[in-house]
């Protein structure tokens, strides 16, 4: 069901290591050494004694390395991060399944189980697209042309004569990823009824995950390039993140307003309250929570180098590490969520109406068909959460023409602020800033529209659901002061709002006693149109008793 996705993503950040690792190693040519390769006395001396031999790079040497050979400040003027905000989700408390499809009739008491299993296929990253090429700028011709005429440079070639791979080839291959969200479990609810006013309260208790997903072409295409994978524990640790607990409980009060044989009509409020919390994470896959809790990695070319002197595997160690902290990053943002609504308590109210076809038709059949709907606005409080940042970089800082060669060369002050500025740049554009803000969720409007066909203890269920949330704000952002607020993208961090529209169908079955009555449906939706949250179906089951 799920797939190594990304584990030919794994081959292709050894590629982007060996790159960097490639910049510390090809400063010198070797061949100046060969004077000393056919003296006795000086293979005899080397075969008795030990030497730990480190060479101490200077910054100056880094900078032609990178400036003049590789272009890198050309390149770090592209934005890897096209956006930077989670992925919108509906909470199980709005989805229509929930509903009470059964009213109360002669008995005041009602106690439901509902198993259910909702399923996305494929999330949108915008408000229509549900690729990764619209979140990451794998795909921006001029970051792929850029990387592209950087690794074809007569050095890279020099050393490596069989790499052959090209950025314009590779990135596009994950251009069509997307995130897919599971979730399943019970939602257990119960309700009592006085003369004129209703009170219900339900929650769920359920498993949440997600992952990255490839098609199976697009898994062949880059199997196909990288080979197929040998294991599932980079998908487990990397790509795909699931939990285990209860989700958020809502309270609902209704007051019965109109109550006749052909004419219902109830107005109340709601509240949902933040009882959310996990049991248990990282069941399948992976929590990634701690990336939540740093602002980012540092990305040092010096330490590289030092490393690779000592020992060539922890250089390569150092590098996998931080590229993998990227891919982690994107997961902690992507994959890894709150169960219910992230501890925004909600408060709203409704009406719910609920009326006999005979009402406008004085028919026979016009009687066994009732029509039941729900209108409902919702306000999420605000509240504080971790979200991520891009760090903007400013073009004039990145210009070519304003460094100066002799003068890092005479300058170690000069050479090593530029260094520094290429170091943390370069890591800015993988690791987004992970900073607290107020969010103010936008508010949620929902109309379920449901026609009943009842004949005997048989009830056949088709309806529509509409739900939309306004977009949500960010506001009271804490910066730290060494990155400034200016330097911060809130554009990029300000999700779009979210629409969902849905086809309902369900068949119930009524076992009626002389002290309970059993109710047993089998209830299915599926979302045709959809905007900024993607299209998903949900299949539930319902066990409810009256008594």
């Amino acid at each position: 069901m799920i797939y190594s996705i990304l584990w030919y993503y794994k081959n292709l950040l050894y590629v982007i290591i060996s790159f960097v690792m490639l910049s510390c190693f090809i400063t010198y040519p070797m061949d100046e050494w060969d004077i000393f390769a056919d003296d006795p006395a000086i293979d005899q001396f080397l075969e008795q004694h030990e030497f730990s031999m480190v060479r101490q790079i200077k910054p100056e040497e880094i900078l032609t390395i990178l400036i003049d050979g590789l272009n890198i400040l050309d390149i770090l003027k592209e934005d890897l991060y096209c956006k930077t905000y989670p992925l919108n989700t509906r909470s199980l408390l709005d989805l229509p399944f929930v509903r009470p499809y059964h009213w109360h009739n002669k008995w005041d008491r009602k106690i439901g189980v509902q198993p259910f299993y909702n399923q996305t296929n494929r999330m949108f990253f915008t408000k229509k697209c549900d690729a990764l090429s619209s979140y990451l700028a794998i795909c921006n011709p001029n970051l792929l042309r850029k990387l592209s005429e950087a690794l074809s440079q007569d050095m890279i070639r020099e050393e490596f004569p069989d790499f052959k791979l090209d950025p314009i080839c590779i990135f596009p291959l994950f251009r069509n990823m997307t995130v897919q969200e599971r979730r399943a479990g019970l939602m257990i609810s119960g309700s009592r009824r006085w003369r004129w006013v209703t009170f219900r309260a339900f929650a769920p208790i359920y498993y949440l995950e997600r992952n990255f997903f490839l098609t199976n072409e697009e898994r062949r295409k880059a199997e196909a390039v990288f080979g197929a994978p040998s294991d599932t524990s980079f998908q487990d640790n990397h790509l795909i993140s699931d939990k285990l607990g209860i989700g958020d409980t809502r309270f609902i009060v209704a007051f019965h307003v109109i109550r006749r044989e052909n004419c219902v009509i109830n107005l109340g409020f709601q509240t949902t309250i933040p009882t959310a919390f996990a049991f248990k994470k990282g069941l399948k896959g992976s929590s990634f929570e701690q990336w939540k809790k740093i602002r980012h990695c540092r990305f040092s070319i010096e330490t590289l180098w030092d490393l690779a002197q000592k020992d060539v595997k922890s250089a390569t160690e150092y590098g996998t590490d931080f590229f993998l902290g990227v891919l982690d990053t994107l997961a902690a943002n992507l994959l890894d969520v709150e169960l219910g609504n992230n501890k925004h308590p909600g408060i709203g109210f409704f009406m719910q109406t609920k009326n006999r076809l005979s009402f406008l038709f004085k028919r026979p059949w016009a009687h066994s068909i009732k029509y039941k709907g729900t209108v409902s606005l919702e306000y999420l409080l605000p509240k504080t959460e971790r979200r991520f940042f891009l760090i903007k970089t400013c073009p004039e800082e990145l210009d070519k023409d304003l460094y100066n060669s002799d003068q890092a060369e005479i300058d170690p002050e000069y050479a090593l602020q530029w260094l520094t500025l290429i170091e943390e740049t370069f890591t800015n554009k993988f690791y987004p800033a992970a900073l607290d803000t107020r969010v103010q969720p936008g508010i949620i409007f929902q109309w379920t529209s449901n026609f009943f066909y009842e004949t005997g203890p048989w009830r056949f269920l088709l309806g529509t659901d509409w739900w939309i949330q306004g977009p949500t704000s960010l506001e009271s952002l804490e910066v730290p002061s060494d990155i400034g607020a200016l330097r911060i993208d809130l554009k990029k961090a300000e999700p779009c709002y979210a629409f969902q529209s849905k086809i309902c169908g369900g068949i119930f079955y009524t076992f009626k006693q002389l002290r309970r009555n059993w109710n047993l449906s089998l209830y299915g939706d599926y979302t045709y149109w959809s905007s900024g949250i993607g299209n998903d179906f949900t299949v539930a089951f319902n066990f409810e008793v009256d008594f």
